[in-house]
């Protein structure tokens, strides 16, 4: 075999060592090509070694061959120069092979020989934090138990506790804490003893009517839970059982024979008590009863004092022995207090029957007055005499009743005439009122034997035997008419006032009539008499002097007049007034009221005058052309046109010289050439002068007349009312127009190159506003 190797290999290496054997030397033949030994298999290993994983062949002297352990399996490690596989620290042997320590030894491992390697115990109580522990340091305390040497580790007593795998002692509870049994490994293990309660990691003792008997972080337990009038002694605390629980509350008893730990408690009934606090006796805790008729508030149980005992309603106390007794007739008392009965007074002054509880119920009956004595506290009833009435009810309460005569205007009827004032009547015509009888007066009626107030005929009425001249003391509802100033309303079921501009003299079912036209009243309704349409209406007044001041003759006023009108006696209108600086003749429509709505006729540039003017350029054929070399000659022949001028516009153009335009009042403007206010005109522009001020348009030449002013709006599908409606909501519009496609709204420009001046009067501005008509 050997010269088969040799003969394999080109070369003998001499081994010089052999790694593992100590570090002696031994002359050895590798079999291997590389010097270092054949490595086997694992089995192969195994079969030459026990326990032996990894290995090499090697030659001993030559000639002998010998296996050498490289690595053991786990739990073994390699001793005798790589022939033995011994226990590794941690391990055991256990006759067959090496085992994990346990928890609760350490094992050093074998140093010499197999049999060395054996489980050493950590001691009582202790234990290891690994099956492998190779030394006795690595013992600790168990769980539980205090740290000491050797085996003197003992279980940590009840109050303390230590979580274990460590060398402490155990650690005592805080704050009077304890634990429920031996052994406790945490902080969490202590709990309030007995007879206290946790709170913020401290016991506290249980107060006064609580026990607790576990050891346990929970409240402690009420006495009353069990019986609710049970506690323990005043001032004790810490009780540690429901038989503590042994002390009777006040207001509570308790039936004899029972055993502490089981007493069941009886809240005291309705007029009973027991004062104070009292030990459980086995012969009983009984409450007192309230002396005879005399009882607790209703409801009430659980009285602690004799004080809660109180006479009731109806009922007299009586302090000499605590009873109480029934209110006899005559006298009353309200109860629930200490009270004797009190007397309602003497005569006839009674009450209805025994057990009065207030002095409402003490009366003087129907019929009766009274007399109350000199001190004013006692009352004496009597019965009224003859030709006097009493009250002709029971009159409740101590109040003073006296007996009243029949007054003036009313009689008697019937024999009971003197218990009752009903039987004392109104004559007819008259009323009752607050307790006198009056007169009926106007408006009101009534007929005789009665005891009400006049009836009122109405708002609207008035009372009347001929239509003319009211009445006072109407007997009958058929004397009431529509009264003077009113008439019957549109519906025809009422009646209203006459309106402003109306009148009604009489009396009677007929209509308002109307003032002369031009005329009104002062009054806002109501009105009566024909004078008293003595007022001329705004936009009219008086031409001329007053003829007569109740019937004033009021007409329309003219262009340069106003009138607010409503002026007692009516006045004349009044001339426009001129603005500062301007000496011009005013004009304005007819019947204005304010001079607000007064224009001047021909009103400059502004350079002399507040008002402002406006220019408009519109279609030519709206226009009568006059050649005029002057600004002045254009206004004369505006002013004494014999077709009425309404406004002028005077030009001087750079390419057709001077121009005079007269806009006539005899032509239609562009507003009347309409058919129906919203169908578009042919004329390229419309006015509208607004608010009476005038603007100069920006215009620079006739052919820029579609250009006129600032634009504001632009629509092709407004209607000419709905284009108005929005310049006149628009402060900052002076006109609209039509250019054949659209409506347009636009503001004004100064231009000063236009002079043009305007002539207003009557209709003419703003046409389409009405005239006031006169009646």
């Amino acid at each position: 075999m050997l010269k088969g190797l040799i003969k394999m290999h080109s070369r003998l290496v001499l081994l010089l060592c052999l790694a593992g054997l100590a570090g002696v030397a031994v002359a050895t033949r590798d079999l291997s090509a590389d010097g270092r030994g054949l490595l086997q298999t694992e089995a192969d290993c195994k079969r030459s070694i026990d326990f032996c994983s990894t290995c090499r062949y090697a030659f001993l002297h030559g000639t002998v061959t010998k296996a050498i352990c490289l690595s053991c399996d786990t739990g073994y490690v390699v001793a005798e120069e790589g022939r033995k596989c011994w226990c590794a620290p941690g391990y055991f042997w256990n006759t067959t092979a090496c085992n994990p320590c346990g928890t609760d030894n350490y094992c050093a491992g074998s140093v010499s020989a197999l049999g060395d390697a054996a489980q050493n115990a950590c001691g009582t109580n202790k234990i290891t934090t690994t099956d492998y522990a190779k030394s006795d340091k690595e013992c600790v305390a168990k769980p539980g138990y205090a740290w000491a040497d050797g085996n003197g580790s003992d279980v940590c007593p009840a109050g303390s506790y230590n979580p274990g795998y460590n060398t402490r002692d155990c650690t005592k509870c805080p704050g009077g804490l304890t634990t429920v049994a031996n052994t406790s490994t945490s902080t969490a293990d202590c709990k309030a003893p007995g007879g206290s309660y946790y709170l913020r990691g401290r016991a506290i003792a249980c107060a006064q009517g609580t026990y607790k008997a576990a050891i346990a972080n929970a409240d402690c337990d009420e006495c009353s839970a069990s019986s609710p009038g049970l506690t323990t002694k005043f001032g004790e605390v810490g009780k540690l059982a429901i038989s503590d629980c042994a002390v009777i509350k006040p207001g509570y008893g308790a039936a004899a024979s029972q055993v502490a730990g089981a007493i069941a408690t009886v809240i005291c009934p309705g007029d009973t008590y027991r004062v104070g606090e009292v030990d459980y006796d086995a012969a009983g805790v009984n409450c007192t009863m309230c002396g005879t008729g005399s009882k607790t508030l209703p409801n009430v149980e659980g009285a602690t004092s004799p004080d809660a005992c109180l006479a009731p309603p109806g009922w007299g106390w009586n302090s000499v022995d605590g009873t109480s007794t029934e209110c006899i007739e005559g006298e009353y008392n309200p109860g629930w207090n200490r009270e004797a009965c009190s007397s309602c007074g003497s005569g006839t002054i009674t009450t209805k029957a025994k057990g009065s509880v207030s002095p409402d119920q003490c009366f003087t009956p129907a019929g009766n007055g009274n007399s109350r004595s000199a001190d004013g506290l006692t009352l004496t009833g009597f019965v009224c005499p003859e030709n006097t009435y009493g009250r002709g009810t029971d009159t409740f309460g101590l109040v003073d009743v006296e007996c009243t005569k029949c007054m003036e205007h009313t009689s008697t009827v019937g024999v009971n005439a003197t218990i009752d004032v009903s039987f004392c009547v109104a004559d007819a015509g008259y009323g009752y009122y607050d307790g006198e009888v009056k007169l009926c007066d106007y408006a009101f009626y009534s007929s005789a034997g009665g005891r009400d107030a006049c009836e009122y005929c109405g708002m609207g009425k008035n009372t009347t035997d001929d239509g003319t001249v009211g009445i006072q003391g109407a007997s009958a509802n058929t004397q009431c008419h529509n009264a003077a100033g009113w008439e019957v309303d549109d519906a025809g079921t009422g009646v209203q006032q006459c309106l402003r501009g109306y009148y009604k003299p009489t009396i009677a079912e007929v209509a308002c009539t109307k003032c002369l036209d031009g005329t009104t009243t002062s009054l806002m309704a109501g009105a009566i008499l024909e004078s008293d349409c003595d007022t001329c209406r705004p936009g009219f007044g008086i031409l001329g002097s007053v003829v007569d001041v109740t019937a004033p003759l009021c007409d329309m006023c003219t262009s340069g007049k106003y009138s607010a009108g409503y002026t007692p006696g009516g006045q004349e209108c009044l001339t426009c007034p001129n603005p500062p600086s301007f000496s011009g003749l005013m004009v304005s429509r007819n019947g204005i009221r304010t001079p607000e709505d007064c224009v001047g006729e021909f009103v400059s540039d502004g350079a002399t005058t507040t008002l402002e003017w406006d220019v408009i350029e519109m279609a030519p054929a709206v226009f009568t052309d006059d050649a005029a070399a002057s600004v002045e000659d254009c206004q004369l022949a505006c002013h004494d046109s014999a077709l009425g001028c309404q406004y002028f516009e005077f030009r001087a153009y750079a390419s057709a010289g001077s121009q005079c335009k007269l806009r006539l009042t005899g032509a239609d403007i562009a507003k009347l050439a309409f058919a129906g206010e919203d169908a578009p005109a042919t004329s390229l522009l419309f006015l509208e002068v607004k608010e009476s001020l005038y603007t100069v348009y920006d215009a620079a030449d006739a052919a820029d007349a579609t250009s006129v002013g600032a634009t504001i709006t632009a629509s092709s599908s407004a209607t000419f009312a709905a284009v108005r409606a929005s310049c006149n909501g628009d402060l900052s519009c002076v006109g609209f127009s039509w250019n054949t496609t659209h409506w347009r709204t636009f503001a004004g420009v100064k231009w000063e190159g236009a002079i043009g001046k305007v002539r207003v009067v009557g209709e003419t501005l703003n046409s389409w506003i009405a005239e006031p008509i006169s009646n």
